[in-house]
């Protein structure tokens, strides 16, 4: 795959500005950052990223699930493009749990080493009530990832809840 260009002045401001009221919580001007990037630089997979946390702050799902199916096709080896379109297809009017579930399943043969697909892909068995292979799973992001950490989000995980209770 050919390496992504990168942005460049005046656009790297505009974006770096987005990110700037994305963490002071204004997504509405984060947008409006984004939207002064020259058009032919407002399909970049970064771009594009941010743009989903804005969409996805809105609960937009539909759009959502479009932005991230572009971040796949344009940069399949960013997982966060994976994570982020199995999150958006779960919660769009086409998708459901095990559409999304698969997706992470493809995913998960793409990085195999990654704490969150494997972490997500717990999520997802315990809605289904797919509760070995939630554990599996989670067992497997610990493994990966600062198992620490990952035991106390998984507590206050409400997809983990089916996990807790069949204990």
């Amino acid at each position: 795959m050919p390496k992504l260009a990168q942005l460049k002045h005046p656009d790297t401001m505009h974006f770096k500005a987005a990110v700037g009221w994305i963490q002071l919580g204004d997504y509405d001007s984060a947008n409006d950052e984004l939207e002064n990037i020259r058009a032919e630089w407002r399909a970049h997979p970064d771009v594009l990223e941010l743009r989903w946390l804005i969409y996805s702050h809105h609960e937009q799902w539909d759009a959502c699930l479009d932005i991230t199916s572009a971040i796949v096709k344009m940069a399949p080896d960013r997982v966060s493009g994976w994570v982020h379109k199995a999150y958006s297809l779960r919660r769009s009017n086409a998708g459901d749990l095990e559409r999304a579930k698969a997706v992470l399943l493809e995913a998960a043969k793409l990085f195999p080493d990654d704490d969150t697909v494997q972490y997500n892909l717990a999520c997802y068995c315990a809605q289904l009530g797919q509760l070995d292979a939630a554990k599996e799973y989670l067992g497997k992001s610990c493994e990966l990832g600062d198992a620490a950490q990952i035991k106390l989000r998984a507590l206050d995980d409400e997809d983990l809840k089916p996990l807790w209770e069949s204990d």
